[in-house]
């Protein structure tokens, strides 16, 4: 498969890009667009992803353009050219890649660490969809202590009255975490992060009220 264009200058690639397939959900695929960058390719468009990305950019791997792409199967002019949702997005490490280097107890943290960012995003009437292996990474910028970064998050959506509660195993896992279970230096990632509730506190419960206003509030909406 090759892409013709470059997505951001619209500009004619000479010679056309080869895209090699890096990654495959259930209905994307997944190609490096360079060494910074992968594109995602899908007949349909790709949901929330781009739009969570704006609202979580701390904790979701970067959103960098979405349109629709055309490819060609094969190289050479005759060949025939294919239209694809395509969406760009800033390379992340899956997390079970980084997980074989990291002793059990490091790797029971880390998971403390992202049932706690899951129980914030939730507590932002956000119902969080198809979290698993593959959707959880993190930033290659960092090493230790690892910083998540959420992938795939086309399936969330804002629910308000209408949110899914432990939609799977790992939000059950994040309902039941405490902040005091997690070592110190995820408390600091985290704050950095801006994963804190309104009154400034680490999230434990689902469903905390956002809106009510306290003594010395916290604004916690991602910027």
């Amino acid at each position: 498969m090759f892409l013709l264009k470059d997505v951001f200058s619209n500009a004619l690639m000479r010679p056309p890009r080869q895209l090699r397939m890096v990654g495959k959900g259930n209905w994307r695929v997944v190609y490096g667009y360079n060494e910074k960058m992968v594109i995602k390719l899908a007949d349909a468009p790709h949901g929330n992803e781009a739009l969570m990305s704006t609202l979580f950019p701390s904790i979701t791997a970067e959103v960098v353009w979405q349109g629709k792409v055309h490819v060609a199967m094969q190289a050479g002019p005759a060949t025939e050219l294919v239209t694809f949702y395509g969406l760009v997005q800033k390379r992340s490490e899956l997390a079970v890649e980084r997980f074989k280097s990291m002793g059990k107890e490091q790797i029971k943290e880390f998971l403390f660490y992202v049932g706690a960012v899951l129980t914030w995003v939730e507590s932002k009437n956000v119902s969080i969809c198809d979290v698993g292996p593959s959707n959880l990474a993190v930033n290659p910028a960092y090493a230790d202590p690892p910083r998540l970064l959420l992938v795939d998050t086309q399936d969330w959506y804002q629910a308000g009255a209408q949110r899914k509660k432990g939609f799977s195993g790992m939000l059950r896992l994040a309902y039941s975490v405490c902040p005091e279970d997690l070592a110190p230096a995820y408390h600091h990632v985290l704050r950095q992060q801006g994963c804190a509730i309104h009154n400034g506190e680490l999230a434990t419960t689902f469903n905390r009220d956002t809106n009510e206003a306290s003594p010395g509030a916290v604004d916690a909406t991602p910027r």
